[in-house]
């Protein structure tokens, strides 16, 4: 007999599958339109812009055509949406066993809340997935629809889940109050940080440092993180992205004549330490500030 954890993780891994799908279909479009709608969302071909066959577009078929030519104008199938549907399917078992927010879904009966608080953090983890593959596939260019929705997504959650990201724990006020509170400071902390490095970078070297859209991310970071991790997270990016930036450099100067892939920016980084303190903020701080 298949037992309730089976079933969900089964579910999990559909709500998964389902949810890469519809960020695949996001992706196609903003690649194919940039300034698209996300109500007139449907299937597009990247390269002749007509509708692909539905064997093409759907979950875990498409799998199988990794590197064959599609059915509409016989171009190249890449990778991009095989491990989007399978990062977010993987993450999605994740969420469910291991939440961020120590509410379960399921230990000898369904808790409601664990379970819609799975679905904003899957909705997050979807955001900084899309925000990293629309940034390295459109020259580090961050759709709005993607750090908007985190940060709305956030503050919502802190409502409907007290406690998504943290409470302040003042004395007097409701639960569903100070969750809030503590989202929109975590909010505030988290663009704060780039918006100050925006400026000085604009004072010192009059050019653009950090992104308008890096300032939106942030701030959904910090809704769903708080304002202490989304600012370790922060930190974190930008020290691994001046590693890697360093290392490119050097390597380049050593082997002029490879073929080195383009440049990447700050967004995946970002998005890719967000993470990290999504599933791990807990103990990173407990090693940082013992």
């Amino acid at each position: 007999m298949i037992g309730p954890e089976t079933l969900l993780a089964l579910a999990a891994i559909c709500v998964g599958l389902f949810s890469g799908n519809v960020l695949n279909l996001i992706l196609d479009n903003i690649e194919v339109e940039p300034d698209f709608n996300v109500q007139l969302l449907k299937r597009r071909c990247k390269y002749c812009r007509e509708t692909p066959s539905w064997r093409d577009t759907a979950p875990v078929q498409r799998w199988f055509r990794v590197g064959r030519p599609s059915r509409c104008c016989h171009s190249r199938i890449g990778p991009r949406r095989f491990l989007v549907e399978l990062i977010s399917g993987t993450l999605a078992v994740v969420l469910v066993f291991a939440p961020p927010s120590h509410r379960v879904v399921w230990d000898t009966a369904f808790h409601w809340q664990g379970a819609v608080a799975c679905a904003f953090h899957q909705f997050f983890v979807l955001a900084l997935l899309g925000c990293s593959v629309a940034s390295i596939e459109n020259d580090m260019q961050t759709p709005s629809e993607f750090t908007h929705g985190a940060l709305g997504a956030g503050l919502i959650g802190s409502l409907v889940v007290p406690g998504l990201a943290g409470t302040l724990h003042v004395p007097g006020l409701s639960r569903w109050t100070d969750s809030l509170l503590y989202a929109l400071f975590g909010v505030l902390a988290g663009m704060a940080m780039p918006w100050v490095l925006r400026i000085a970078y604009m004072r010192l070297r009059r050019e653009e440092g950090m992104s308008v859209p890096i300032i939106w991310l942030m701030g959904g970071a910090g809704a769903y993180l708080g304002g202490w991790d989304a600012s370790l997270a922060l930190m974190l990016a930008s020290s691994v992205a001046s590693v890697t930036l360093a290392g490119q450099v050097t390597l380049k100067s050593v082997w002029k004549g490879a073929n080195w892939p383009k440049k990447v920016g700050l967004v995946p980084f970002l998005c890719g330490s967000s993470l990290v303190f999504l599933f791990f903020g807990d103990r990173i701080r407990e090693v940082l500030f013992p």
